[in-house]
C-alpha cells in the first residue's frame, strides 16, 4: 500500500498465478461526462487490461459504478421540496450521462469482440467493485489510484484504498500522467521507506 501511494509508475501485485489463458480482468475505470474524447488514466487502464487478454478465452469486464450522491438528502430535506418523481428523472438523466461517458471511452476497443464486456452499475465503487471481484472469480483488477474527484496532493483515493484491502486477486495499479511522487531522487528509507536508486519511466511498471 505504501508503494501504491507514491510511486509514479504502475505497480502490479501479484497474488496468484495469472499465466494462463482464461483470464479475467476487470479495468475499473470513472470516465469524465464532460470528455468528449476520454484520454488519460481510463485510456492506460483499458489499454493495460485489454492487452493482458490476448486469448478468446480470457475476458475483460469494463465496469464503472455511478450513484446519485444528493439523493438522501434531497428525500429527507424539508427545503428542498423534491418529489420522489422528481429524483427518479434525475437519476435516469445521470445514469445517461455516464452511459455516454462509458460508449466514449470503448468506443477505442472493439466491443463486438465477446471477451471484452461493458458494466454500468449503480453503486459505491467500494462496494461494487468487490462484490463484482469476487462474483465473476476476477484474476486482476485494473484500477487508479487517485481519481479526478481526489483533492489535489492526496496520494490515494479514499475509494482506492478501501477497495484494495476489500480484494485478493493480483492487482494493477495506476496514476494519472501529471502525478507526482512526493519521493525525490537520491532519497532512501529513512524518510519514505524505500530506496530510489534512478527516475522512472512512464512506461515502466514496478
Amino acid at each position: 500500500m505504501h508503494l501504491m501511494r507514491k510511486c509514479p509508475c504502475p505497480v502490479w501485485i501479484l497474488k496468484d498465478n495469472i499465466d494462463r489463458e482464461d483470464l479475467h480482468v476487470l479495468a475499473a475505470v470513472d470516465p469524465d461526462p464532460s470528455d468528449a474524447e476520454p484520454q488519460g488514466m481510463n485510456r492506460l487502464i483499458m489499454d493495460l487490461s485489454t492487452s493482458m487478454c490476448t486469448s478468446k478465452k480470457g475476458d475483460v469486464h469494463v465496469v464503472h459504478t455511478w450513484t446519485l450522491g444528493e439523493e438522501w438528502a434531497l428525500l429527507n430535506s424539508k427545503q428542498a421540496n423534491v418529489s420522489a418523481d422528481a429524483i427518479d428523472q434525475i437519476r435516469e438523466r445521470l445514469r445517461d450521462s455516464r452511459a455516454r461517458a462509458l460508449d466514449g471511452l470503448t468506443a477505442y476497443y472493439p466491443v463486438d469482440d465477446k471477451h471484452l464486456q461493458v458494466h454500468l452499475l449503480p453503486g459505491n465503487a467500494s462496494e461494487v467493485v468487490p462484490e463484482f471481484v469476487a462474483k465473476n472469480q476476477i484474476d486482476v483488477v485494473v484500477m487508479g489510484t487517485v481519481g479526478r474527484v481526489d483533492l489535489p496532493g492526496m496520494f490515494m483515493g479514499n475509494t482506492a484504498e478501501v477497495i484494495l484491502n476489500r480484494i485478493s486477486c493480483s492487482v494493477l495499479a495506476v496514476k494519472p500522467h501529471d502525478f507526482r511522487s512526493p519521493i525525490e531522487l537520491g532519497e532512501t528509507t529513512a524518510q519514505h521507506g524505500m530506496p530510489i536508486s534512478s527516475s522512472p519511466r512512464a512506461d515502466q511498471v514496478a
